[in-house]
């Protein structure tokens, strides 16, 4: 098993490893995950990261997978987000890796703004033109980026 990105056609449940475009997009639960958003016209691209695959720490996440986001999930965008426990992601105790692909991450996602956050459920849409990311606390909150 290796780390691999693949497109879901649940934009509402964006699971682990998985990635989605529409006007809006949410994760499933957050517990050590972060997610990326990237906004281009009236659509939102979200894709949910996960520090390793399955239990095994030998497939994290790391620069290569970095990339392929980059390159092929989420080019040409005009705005870019990171969510989610991104302390966690560049912290101390993480596989050097992880961090590697984080930075990636932060030097080619242009403009990107980041909104750290512990364990909840996050995402992101497009609405009368401005790009929100979005948390669940008794129901469904929006914040304008």
């Amino acid at each position: 098993m290796s780390y691999q990105l693949k497109p879901t056609n649940k934009p509402l449940e964006i699971k682990e490893c998985e990635y989605a475009t529409s006007h809006e997009v949410r994760f499933t639960y957050f517990d050590s995950c972060i997610g990326v958003l990237g906004y281009k016209d009236n659509n939102v691209t979200g894709v949910h990261l996960v520090l390793s695959v399955g239990e095994n720490p030998n497939y994290p996440f790391n620069e290569e997978v970095a990339k392929d986001i980059c390159d092929r999930v989420m080019p040409g965008k005009q705005e870019y987000v990171l969510i989610g426990d991104i302390a966690l992601w560049t912290g101390t105790t993480v596989d050097p890796s992880v961090k590697k692909g984080v930075t990636y991450l932060r030097n080619n996602l242009k403009p990107l703004k980041e909104f750290q956050f512990g364990k909840g459920q996050y995402g992101g849409r497009v609405s009368s033109g401005e790009n929100q990311i979005s948390y669940y606390d008794d129901g469904w909150q929006y914040l304008d980026i």
